[in-house]
């Protein structure tokens, strides 16, 4: 799925705007808010054994919106969808491949670069909170109402996008 943010920066103002750190502290909320690879509980491979592992996750209710613990509900929701969907097991034959020199690798480039805080740079380089290498990023919204693997990429005009895309 690809989503287009109503009245975002063209890639000339982009390149400007990325250089001032207000522009910059608000590409980080969006980050927070939208793209997660990281939630309490996901810090290591023990931490995150700690998480029941709910199979049957994809078809439980909704939370409902009128509860009075519905942020308890909707953060523990997306908790244990993350748990279930978004660990990433390299295995042979489904993500090890073997390199040129014979030695086997993650298709997917598991473990994933970690960062300590939500970021982005002057070139719109950016990075989610991610703390355990083997978590998928995923977009809460999608995770929360979908209840199945996703990942999200925040597209900023910048020069590896035009390489990658066009």
């Amino acid at each position: 799925m690809l989503v287009w943010l109503k009245n975002s920066p063209p890639s000339d103002e982009m390149e400007d705007l990325l250089k001032q750190e207000e522009f910059c502290d608000h590409i980080k909320a969006f980050i927070k808010a939208n793209l997660r690879a990281y939630l309490s509980g996901f810090e290591s491979a023990e931490s995150i054994k700690n998480i029941p592992n709910d199979n049957e996750v994809a078809w439980s209710r909704p939370v409902n919106p009128d509860s009075a613990t519905y942020d308890v509900d909707t953060a523990d929701l997306e908790q244990r969808v993350a748990q279930t969907m978004q660990v990433h097991t390299c295995e042979f034959h489904r993500c090890l491949v073997p390199d040129k020199n014979g030695q086997y690798r993650c298709k997917r480039r598991a473990p994933f670069d970690l960062s300590e805080e939500d970021s982005i740079d002057e070139q719109g380089h950016w990075k989610s909170k991610w703390l355990f290498g083997y978590l998928n990023g995923w977009v809460p919204a999608i995770t929360l109402n979908a209840r199945c693997n996703n990942n999200g990429k925040l597209l900023t005009n910048g020069a590896e996008i035009t390489h990658q895309w066009c």
